[in-house]
């Protein structure tokens, strides 16, 4: 294994061993063992942030124009917004340094050249792949040994360790029939661990995956392109919603999954976040530029939930929010910019259905941002960057079906 590939694999490996442990660990709160963690997370944001120094060319070479302007934007605004944080004093330096919610979360971008290097396209699969052969096993015996009742740690921990397969399946057919076979169950176990622990946004996002994967295989039977167009309008829903709910004054989220009680999946939650970000932002005249890599805002909706609540929160759930809250509308553009791009480059100018298949990954994922998702350094953003730059390459857009298959299942090589 050559040196690139160890430290692609640190990198990754380092983010999950912080997340389990996270968990399992229970380490919450300023504590040495949460901050020997989250060293691990730097490790691996230095290795990216080495591999972007050193291969910076190779970003330039092999994306289109319009995205290298837009990430090299991103990457200077995001810098900026850390020495905004640690000059403004928004926090203490270990709140700043030593959380994943703090600098931490507009660094994670830098991962995206790693997918510059095809060989590591590879090395993620089998390390995804592995995790689940890991992760199935030791789901079965606990839901053995516990009489078919998982804790909530337990249940948490599964929801990281099955997490892969979300960029396994609109690749399904490249794969062998055993991994096919493993992204199934494994798929069938994330939703069952997430309904088990109310995460309606995983539900949703693994039955939009199928869905995603049964337009690419009707797109390969008819070659109509009208498919592709057709879906990439699926990028204006959430705003025309927005639209609505500014125009009428009433909440989308509301009008659409109102009516039900709080133990529904269907209940909203969504609306108040907006409006008191919102509210905030306008307040301190800062929705243009945000507050920082550790800004915070005001909540007035958690504040009345009682003292085991903060009231000051450094993050938000949803992921457009969590942009707005740390670079304003600046960051917003630019990483919907990015976004944009790659998915019109995976659907519109690429030789291979696997780059179109992570395209509707992307499709999904963006679409999802104005429902949740963190702004944090995770296992799950490091991945939606990697492939990102995975639609971006010009060499993965330009290889054939055949040799990604063979590439993957490991019959071919390429340097």
């Amino acid at each position: 294994m050559k040196n690139k590939d160890v430290r692609f694999n640190v990198s990754l490996i380092a983010l999950l061993v912080y997340e389990v442990a996270l968990i399992v660990l229970a380490l919450n709160g300023l504590s040495l063992s949460k901050l020997f963690f989250t060293s691990l997370v730097w490790v691996s944001f230095f290795i990216a942030g080495y591999e972007y120094v050193k291969n910076n060319k190779n970003i330039k070479k092999n994306i289109p124009y319009s995205a290298y302007i837009f990430l090299t934007i991103l990457f200077i605004w995001n810098v900026f917004n850390v020495f905004r944080s640690l000059v403004n004093g928004t926090g203490t330096i270990t709140t700043i340094l030593g959380n994943v919610a703090g600098a931490l979360s507009v660094l994670v971008p830098f991962v995206i050249i790693f997918s510059f290097e095809i060989r590591n396209l590879k090395n993620i699969h089998q390390l995804f792949f592995k995790i689940l052969k890991f992760s199935i096993p030791l789901f079965v015996v606990l839901l053995i040994l516990y009489n078919g009742s998982l804790s909530s740690i337990q249940q948490r921990s599964f929801l990281v360790l099955f997490l892969p397969v979300n960029f396994l399946i609109t690749g399904l057919p490249y794969y062998s029939k055993k991994n096919q076979l493993l992204i199934m169950v494994s798929a069938l176990l994330l939703v069952y661990v997430a309904s088990l622990y109310s995460v309606r946004t995983i539900v949703i996002r693994e039955v939009l995956l199928f869905i995603a994967l049964l337009a690419v295989f009707i797109y390969s039977k008819f070659k109509k392109r009208w498919i592709l167009s057709l879906s990439c309008l699926v990028l204006l829903a959430p705003f025309i919603l927005l639209q609505q709910s500014y125009v009428t004054g009433e909440s989308a989220f509301d009008i659409y999954l109102g009516g039900s009680s709080d133990s529904d999946l269907n209940v909203d939650t969504r609306t108040f976040l907006y409006t008191e970000l919102f509210e905030d932002l306008q307040n301190t005249n800062t929705i243009l530029i945000g507050k920082g890599a550790n800004g915070s805002y005001y909540s007035d909706y958690f504040n009345s939930l009682g003292e085991d609540e903060t009231d000051i929160r450094n993050n938000i759930e949803v992921g457009i929010l969590g942009m707005l809250l740390k670079g304003g509308l600046i960051a917003v553009f630019f990483n919907f910019g990015i976004l944009f791009i790659a998915i019109y480059v995976a659907f519109f100018k690429s030789k291979n259905l696997y780059t179109i298949g992570l395209g509707y990954m992307l499709l999904i994922h963006t679409v999802l941002l104005f429902l949740e998702n963190y702004i944090v350094y995770s296992e799950y953003n490091f991945a939606i960057w990697f492939f990102t730059g995975v639609c971006l390459s010009k060499s993965i857009r330009n290889m054939s079906d055949t040799e990604i298959r063979m590439f993957l299942q490991g019959k071919i090589r390429i340097r």
